[in-house]
């Protein structure tokens, strides 16, 4: 199990940063106070630019433009020397200033001076934010790395945090005086933080390679981020130790060195922003791109607690932007921002499951606008009925009342009405956003009702799983079953139904773990390297967990006499996390579930098969008798009614050479579907499942009106492969032309055209469907405006892939060989020319009512097809066209290149040649 023990050789470093911490902010708020002057250092001589009002350095005598020769007895040449002097200012203790004005020197005796107990000013309050915000980053840096304490990330994490919390560009007045009060065992801890401010850059660059996981596992990246930084230490330490510790000594840092510097922090900074957006594109887990999202934004609000600083250093303070951030609400606004930043980096580093970071703002917007209405309502009304008053106030008041007391009437009634009902009304508006997208209430009703009428224990199951996958959305979830002895579960129902599912053995630590909890289990924890197993698991379980990307794992029932249950959960779709409130929606839905699973070992059986009338193909519970519509003999079939535990069938509607497609009841989602279920001589064939599987894949990536849907794939034992998909009302377009002959123009270029959008939208995605034909194109309706489907993506292929498995004709292709183009049979790289080839038989089909190609026999039809040799659509028609004659000679062309290009451009041309 997960190690609790505190990670004690965290508590130093953490110790240490809050003590500096602590000593920054006593050398700012207790300790001599800001000078209040600017500088400039020309020729090496700190000349004075300005002198702020009311400032310590007015008081001082100190005016612009005087050159300052001497501070406390020592020349200030550099930025560094006045940084090292007024960290050494003392309050109450004297120091003499030499300054040259206007050519005469003038000696100085001032004193500095704490600022006064209780002279809170707006400027304080502007600092104090910025405290805040640091103390918010310190305190989530600690929680980060004892939340994290073996987690190298999280620990480069923590130490980036808490070195921004503390590290600052210019130390405040006194801060080497109050340091060397300290006693010396602490005097010591204080190098950590001091010196990591100055390794900022590094440590941020650091963090970004290993977030949200390793960029690289070689060690000489590491040496080429850090040799910089620490060639430079010797050259900046004696400066720093001079400055803490001999006062008196003066040690000269090079301006080179200094520029060095800056230069090296911006060109880190802006390589850990071009890591992480590359990182962003490189990843395709959704949760790895949302972290650095939510980390991105975190930066940006937080970059805003530095912009005061940086428009300080970098403009006039007179400059319209620098006095609107300069000003005290600028500066308060831009620090508490900075609290942003924290929580986003803590969010971002500790969980591995997050919240989309638009679903984050967009509903924390939408909740404080409509909360911010609620409470603003009454105003509002008030408001309103004061603005009529004053626009009306040159009437008498008694005219006033007579003529619209009415509206102050209704008003007053409104605000009255919202007053009283506005606890209400928010603790509805807490529900409408703090509670779960479906009504646990709602989802207990169902789910008792469906123990209560259930007549198996596959109802139950798949109704338990229809209401965690309505309820949460997982990718995955399962309800499985281990009866009394066996060592094993099995899976009961699934969605999507047929899922593979881990069998998970009794004696595995992951079932072992979730008997000891009798609650939710979380499986998956984040590690540095991603996501591992939140429990101790060994090689086998680990692997388990690894294949079946299950997160959570729900106990039903107790294995004491009768079956042991478990719901298994995957990833939700969104890849959102699993919530508290999620979790016990979970338990309570099993514990509603638990009664129906602990009934007697009779309940598992599970009928062998069904009856189906050959002639109106009505199925039926029992194997024999006859049919109550037409009284015929019923036919038995060997395989469950209800597949999954899902899917009841109800009518036979058609049969082909790879399956039969059944009318169906979706029980769990209560519609109706059409269930295509492999031909019997498939069942148990590899190939022909994988068919199956591939179909289901390649439909589920479109959403297009002329294609069809498919909703879900499975496989029932004994192995039988199921399609689940819209269920349309209609006939195919060989059905309708062989009860018609052939099609009038207008309705067949109305088929025509939503044929070619379908495989527009195919070709798009780079996708050929490779079986064009007219039993493969649905007219879902009976109008001449019937919407068009086209059907069966079992032999789709992506454009550079090699052939899925799929069964092939006599002569090795995939597909339907008189509908094949020339460079198809000639096994030539697959292309959308084939899909157009077909698309053109269609139309050519359609149009006349027969097959373009003549075919005495296989020889002389290959022939034909290879050599373009059409039977011209005049011969076939009353009417002789030779505009449709040369749109169907340029069709078929045995080049490609001479075709037309792409579906859109074909239905074009055959426009224009019908025209």
């Amino acid at each position: 199990m997960r190690r609790s023990s505190i990670p004690w050789w965290l508590v130093p470093p953490a110790a240490a940063y809050l003590a500096y911490f602590a000593l920054t902010v006593y050398a700012e708020w207790c300790g001599p106070g800001m000078p209040g002057l600017r500088s400039v250092y020309p020729d090496g001589v700190m000349v004075v630019r300005a002198v702020l009002p009311d400032s310590q350095a007015e008081s001082w005598g100190i005016e612009p433009g005087d050159r300052v020769l001497a501070f406390d007895g020592r020349p200030v040449r550099s930025v560094p020397e006045w940084i090292a002097r007024r960290a050494n200012l003392a309050a109450g203790r004297p120091l003499q200033i030499v300054v040259e004005r206007h050519g005469q020197r003038r000696r100085l005796v001032v004193e500095p001076r704490a600022r006064p107990p209780g002279d809170w000013r707006l400027t304080e309050l502007a600092a104090l934010a910025n405290r805040l915000a640091q103390l918010v980053a310190l305190v989530v840096a600690m929680v980060i790395a004892f939340r994290r304490p073996r987690d190298p990330t999280a620990l480069l994490g923590a130490w980036f945090l808490a070195t921004v919390a503390t590290a600052s560009m210019v130390p405040p007045p006194g801060f080497a005086t109050a340091w060397r009060a300290l006693p010396r065992w602490l005097d010591a801890a204080m190098w950590l933080p001091f010196v990591s401010g100055l390794w900022l850059s590094s440590i941020f660059l650091s963090f970004v390679c290993r977030f949200p996981r390793p960029l690289f596992r070689a060690r000489w990246p590491w040496l080429l981020i850090w040799l910089p930084t620490v060639a430079a230490l010797p050259r900046v330490l004696p400066y720093l130790v001079a400055m803490i510790y001999d006062p008196g000594r003066t040690v000269v840092v090079e301006a080179s060195l200094l520029r060095l510097s800056a230069l090296k922090n911006l060109l880190y900074t802006f390589l850990a922003l071009a890591l992480l957006a590359w990182s962003y594109r490189r990843l395709e887990e959704v949760n790895e791109r949302r972290r650095i999202r939510v980390l991105a934004l975190g930066l940006s609000l937080g970059s805003l607690g530095i912009l005061p600083l940086f428009l300080a250093i970098y403009f006039p303070p007179a400059a319209p932007l620098s006095a609107l951030a300069l000003s005290w609400p600028g500066m308060i606004l831009a620090y508490l921002l900075g609290i942003t930043f924290s929580l986003s980096f803590a969010y971002a580093v500790l969980r591995h499951r997050l919240f989309d970071i638009r679903v984050i703002v967009r509903q924390g917007v939408r909740y404080a606008l409509a909360r911010r209405l609620l409470l603003s309502l009454v105003p509002l009304l008030a408001l309103a009925m004061i603005a009529d008053l004053l626009l009306h106030g040159d009437r008498p008041l008694l005219e006033l009342l007579g003529r619209r007391g009415w509206i102050y009437a209704l008003l007053a009634g409104l605000a009255l009405y919202a007053n009283h009902r506005r606890r209400h009304w928010l603790e509805a508006l807490d529900r409408r956003f703090f509670r779960q997208r479906y009504d646990a209430r709602l989802l207990l009703r169902r789910v008792v009702e469906s123990v209560r009428t259930a007549r198996s224990l596959e109802q139950v199951a798949a109704r338990l799983v229809a209401c965690a996958e309505a309820a949460l959305h997982p990718e995955l979830v399962a309800v499985l079953l281990r009866r009394p002895q066996a060592h094993r579960f099995a899976c009961l129902a699934s969605a999507p139904a047929g899922a593979s599912v881990a069998e998970l053995a009794a004696d595995s630590e992951l079932v072992l773990a979730t008997r000891r909890q009798e609650r939710p289990l979380a499986l998956t924890r984040t590690t540095a390297d991603g996501i591992a197993p939140a429990i101790e698991l060994g090689s086998s379980d680990a692997a388990l967990l690894e294949r079946s990307r299950l997160e959570l794992l729900v106990p039903v029932t107790r294995p004491a006499d009768g079956p042991e249950v478990l719901l298994a959960l995957g990833p939700r779709r969104s890849q959102e996390p699993y919530t508290r409130e999620d979790e016990a929606l979970l338990q309570d839905l099993a514990s509603a579930c638990a009664l129906a699973f602990e009934r007697s070992p009779a309940d598992l059986r599970q009928p062998s098969g069904f009856g189906l009338c050959p002639r109106c193909g009505r199925c039926y519970d029992q194997r024999e008798g006859r049919c109550e519509t037409d009284g015929e003999r019923l036919r038995p079939l060997p395989f469950p009614r209800r597949l999954a535990g899902r899917y009841h069938l109800l009518r036979q509607l058609g049969e082909g050479g790879m399956g039969t497609v059944y009318e169906a009841r979706d029980e769990a989602l209560e519609r109706r579907v059409a269930v295509k279920l492999i031909a019997e001589h498939l069942v148990g064939s590899e190939q022909a499942a994988l068919r199956f599987r591939h179909e289901a894949k390649i439909a589920a990536r479109f959403a297009h009106p002329n294609l069809v849907t498919i909703y879900d794939f499975g496989i029932d034992a004994p192995r039988r492969a199921f399609l689940v998909m819209e269920l349309l009302d209609g006939a195919t377009l060989r059905q309708k032309l062989a009860a018609v002959g052939r099609l009038a123009s207008p309705e067949a270029l109305a088929c025509l055209r939503q044929v070619a959008a379908g495989l527009e939208a195919l070709h798009a995605k780079s996708m050929v469907h490779r079986d064009v034909k007219p039993e493969n194109v649905f007219l879902a309706g009976r109008d001449p405006q019937a919407r068009v489907k086209l059907l069966d993506f079992g032999i789709v292929k992506a454009l550079g892939d090699g052939d899925p498995a799929d069964p092939r004709t006599r002569d090795g292709l995939p597909g339907t060989l008189r509908y094949m183009a020339p460079e198809r049979l000639r096994f030539e790289a697959v292309a959308p020319s084939w899909d157009l080839w077909a698309l053109a038989i269609v139309a050519y089909e359609t149009l006349t009512g027969f097959y373009p190609f003549a075919e005495p026999d296989r020889a002389a039809w290959r022939r034909n097809v290879l050599a373009g040799r059409v039977q011209p659509p005049s011969s076939r028609l009353r009417q002789p066209s030779p505009e449709l004659d040369r749109f169907f000679a340029r069709a078929f062309d045995p080049d490609p290149g001479r075709r037309p290009a792409s579906a859109r451009r074909l239905l074009h041309e055959l426009e224009r040649a019908l025209a």
